[in-house]
Formats: C-alpha cells, structure tokens, sequence
C-alpha cells in the first residue's frame, strides 16, 4: 500500500507541475496487476468518457471529484 500512495504522489507533483504523469503510471502499472487492468480499460477513452470513469470511482469511494482535487491541492479542469 505505501508503494501505491508514494507512486500517487508522484503522479500528483508531475501534474502540479505541468506535466504528463503517463510515464510513471505505465510504471505504477507495469507493478500491479489491477492498475495494469485499469490502465488497459481507459486506453482509447474520450475525455467525457474518461471523466465520468473517475467521477464513478470516486463516488464508490463516497467523494466526488470536485472533493478529491481539493484535497490534492489541485482544481479541477474545465
């Protein structure tokens, strides 16, 4: 579990900071199973299509998005 959390959280600095996380979740994913599965699952989404992904995880989760950027520091793009 700390790998996965200290792997989100370098996703999380790279998009901060501009840039594009894909690189270490093709790594965070080439580790785990689940994340390889999940990964395959939204390649060749739109960008609705991969919105209204993480809008129904985080609600299996019981937050929203707007929630989960916020706690990341982030906001949300339009």
């Amino acid at each position: 579990m700390g790998t996965q959390i200290g792997m989100i959280t370098q996703m999380v600095d790279v998009v901060r900071k501009g840039g594009n996380p894909m690189q270490l979740i093709t790594s965070f994913a080439s580790q785990n199973p689940q994340a390889q599965q999940m990964l395959g699952n939204l390649q060749g989404k739109s960008d609705a299509e991969l919105k209204q992904y993480a809008e129904n995880m985080a609600r299996s989760y019981g937050t929203d998005l707007d929630t989960v950027f916020k706690q990341l520091g982030m906001q949300m793009p339009k």
